[in-house]
């Protein structure tokens, strides 16, 4: 969370110093679009004896002004300077006002229309002659182009479209050495690649950064960049690399708070109580810092800093024993900021540890349950978020394809034109014999396209998809030894307490409740596990697997295994088992089934499995509101499987899926 407070504010600083194309003043600021005095040009433009040209520039200069202030006025300007630029034939403003329109939309959060309007921005810069112009200013202006389209798609979160654009921009930044705008730049490729666990680039980039911010004498960079590098000390558990980090940038801060965005130094001394805790076991020193960092918070208008402090000062407590403060710690942070407890793992799991110390089962088990919601949500998200982004790289590509091909095509036919007025008949021959040469080269560049696309679609299902298996191994591998140690040890100590405690017949009655709740809890654990990931399937196979869930569901479910049982490639393997689970579950569950047949397949050189009920069917044509039919047709196209649907209202169901066996 800390994080990407932090992320957010240098982000933005990055989008407004690229977008501008702008140096920081001895304040501190970016400030160089304050520096258009908007009120003269606007009196100047209200003369209307202004030649074309003229009125271009100051409509450019007035939509660069009113950036940051007036979100109406600066795409005003932009739109009628673009207007006297396509008149003009101005490449270079065209591509700038294009830019400034997209960051507009950028600041008031708009991000389809930003992304639209920096393609136009990126289109002028492939398709414009630039012969004319002076090789660095175009750098400049390409560089401010990359540096917004990598901000657009960092918040965003996608996360490669972006490092691609910022190693773009800094390639132009570098050539030209531009110093300033490099150290924001290398900040924010540290965080990048800090937030994609690639901690060796993200050190290497922060450095960088150090480097440029001494000798620019910036502070704010120089903390900046000590705060990142503790971080990924922690990451390497290095706490006395980490301390001495943190410790210069907490000091920075604590001598100059008016410098910094006002919850970085609480944010700098929840990172002080994490490596106390966790990197020295130092209770009183991290609570010690705990509390700084929350009385500070209550100072601050945001409720992020002060749930932070709430966070970190319960996990202190509950590490000092101390349950009771750490529940409430932990409630008041669930208190100022709901919306962020449905989606911070973290706490849901300090609040299930927390209830388990002080005996109180149920709410755990409620907390756990919730705390797997939301990582497996989280897993779904990260699914989608790739999908996405494969998704917005591919129709970019697309685009610049056809954008090529209607250029050479357009070169063609003005040649053809030319030919015609010299000699009809030969032009018309060759405009025959051309134009068929064209359709064939289309036709075959169609067949590229369409045979890359499902390269690209099966690659990154894959790769999505082993992803996904991953992190249900880690989740699952995580509450089987996690927690499943944890209630073992509550039951053990309850046990205990029982054996030396003198107890009414009330009180032993209440304590088997309260023993039951714990097994119960153990159950429900392991059934989360089991879901995630059985440990039937990686230890004994397919047909084990297959066969335990069966079992263990309905005795309205048939299961038969044809074949020798031969072990197959573990994804899939569980590309099959997952197939077979979402289906069952939906016949059980959504078309009321009174038997369901399973039956599997297994040949040399092939796989086959069947899911038959007798529900109530649906149409398979139809759309559908849940993921569950989409997510098995991806699984199996990911192996270039055959996917068969039968199924009628009132008529039962029939799935078929077909798979090759590479050998």
């Amino acid at each position: 969370m800390k994080i990407n407070k932090t992320i957010q504010f240098f982000c933005l600083a990055a989008t407004l110093a690229l977008a501008a194309g702008c140096t920081r003043k001895t304040e501190d600021k970016y400030s160089d679009w304050r520096n258009v005095n908007v009120d003269s040009l606007e009196q100047v433009l209200a003369t209307k004896q202004l030649t074309d040209q003229e009125l271009m520039n100051i409509h450019k200069n007035l939509s660069y002004g009113y950036m940051i202030y007036n979100f109406d006025k600066c795409t005003s300007h932009a739109r009628k300077g673009l207007i006297y630029a396509d008149r003009l034939n101005n490449p270079y403003t065209k591509v700038f006002l294009y830019k400034n329109l997209g960051v507009s939309y950028y600041i008031i959060s708009k991000y389809d229309s930003a992304m639209i309007y920096l393609n136009k921005a990126l289109a002028q810069l492939e398709i414009a002659d630039w012969s004319s112009f002076d090789p660095t200013d175009v750098d400049n202006l390409k560089s401010t182009v990359y540096g917004s389209m990598a901000n657009l798609y960092n918040k965003q979160d996608y996360n490669h479209e972006a490092l691609k654009y910022y190693l773009m921009t800094l390639e132009l930044l570098e050539k030209n050495h531009r110093q300033r705008n490099l150290m924001v730049l290398y900040n924010n490729v540290g965080q990048l690649y800090l937030h994609l666990n690639d901690y060796e680039e993200a050190e290497k980039y922060f450095l960088k950064t150090r480097a440029l911010a001494q000798e620019l004498n910036d502070s704010i960079f120089i903390a900046s960049s000590f705060y990142f590098t503790a971080e990924i000390a922690m990451k390497h558990s290095d706490y006395s690399q980490a301390l001495e980090n943190a410790t210069i940038a907490y000091e920075m801060k604590k001598a100059d708070p008016d410098l910094y965005p006002p919850d970085d130094y609480s944010y700098s001394l929840t990172q002080l109580c994490e490596i106390y805790l966790k990197g020295y076991k130092d209770n009183a020193q991290a609570e010690k810092y705990a509390l700084m960092a929350l009385k500070n918070a209550e100072t601050l208008e945001k409720s992020g800093p002060l749930v932070n402090s709430y966070r970190y000062l319960a996990d202190v407590y509950l590490h000092k024993g101390m349950y009771r403060k750490s529940e409430e710690a932990a409630l008041k942070a669930v208190k100022l900021d709901s919306i962020h407890y449905q989606n911070d793992p973290w706490l849901a799991y300090l609040l299930a540890k927390i209830n388990m110390y002080l005996g109180n089962p149920e709410k755990a088990t409620e907390y756990l349950d919730h705390y797997t919601d939301i990582t497996t949500e989280h897993s779904q998200k990260n699914y989608q978020s790739a999908l996405s982004e494969m998704q917005t790289k591919y129709e970019t590509e697309k685009k610049e394809l056809k954008i090529a091909t209607l250029e050479r095509e357009k070169r063609m036919m003005t040649w053809l034109s030319v030919a015609g007025g010299v000699i009809l008949l030969l032009a018309l021959t060759a405009f025959f014999l051309l134009w068929r040469w064209t359709i064939q080269k289309r036709r075959l560049a169609e067949m590229r396209i369409k045979q890359l696309e499902q390269e690209k679609q099966l690659i990154a299902t894959q790769s999505l998809l082993d992803g996904e298996m991953a992190e249900r191994s880690r989740l699952a591998r995580d509450l089987h030894d996690g927690l499943g140690g944890l209630l073992t040890g509550v039951k053990m100590q309850l046990l205990e307490m029982k054996k030396g405690a003198r107890l009414t017949y009330e009180d032993i009655v209440q304590f088997d409740k309260a023993l039951g709740l714990v097994d119960n809890s153990v159950l429900e654990m392991r059934r989360v596990s089991h879901h995630l990931m059985p440990d039937s399937l990686s230890r004994f196979g397919l047909k084990s697997a297959v066969d335990d869930f069966c079992r263990g569901l309905s005795d309205r479910i048939v299961f038969d295994y044809f074949g020798d049982g031969t072990r197959q490639d573990t994804k899939l393997e569980v590309l099959i088992y997952r197939c077979i689970y979402e289906l069952v579950n939906n016949a059980l569950k959504h078309a009321g089934a009174g038997q369901i047949m399973v039956q599997i397949i297994q040949e040399p050189d092939r796989i086959a499995f069947t899911v038959q009920d007798d529900g109530c069917g649906f149409d398979p044509s139809a759309e559908t509101k849940g993921t569950g039919l989409q997510n098995i047709r991806t699984r199996v196209a990911s192996y270039n499987g055959i996917l068969n649907i039968h199924s009628k209202e009132g008529e039962g169901t029939e799935t078929n899926v077909e798979l090759k066996i590479k050998n």
